[in-house]
């Protein structure tokens, strides 16, 4: 169990130094501990992001059309 979470930990580790420790949304450096982003179909992991924009996501429910119709509104407003 201990050789599973150290894999793991490493893994985080790397995958936030691949992101130059920012989170590829917002391009803001991680202060506090990443949350892991995944697919909710799939279970897949997509990447560290920081608290805030993980949150927006969730809002969102991951739907990128509303996402681009916010962006589309933001853009024109």
């Amino acid at each position: 169990m201990l050789n599973v979470q150290i894999k793991i930990i490493v893994g985080l580790v790397k995958l936030k130094d691949s992101q130059n420790n920012k989170c590829p949304i917002c391009l803001t450096e991680f202060h506090s501990t990443p949350c892991v982003d995944h697919d909710h179909t799939s279970g897949i992991n997509r990447g560290l992001l920081c608290q805030k924009c993980n949150k927006i996501l969730g809002q969102f429910k991951d739907d990128i059309n509303s996402l681009s119709r916010a962006f589309i509104y933001l853009k024109l407003n």
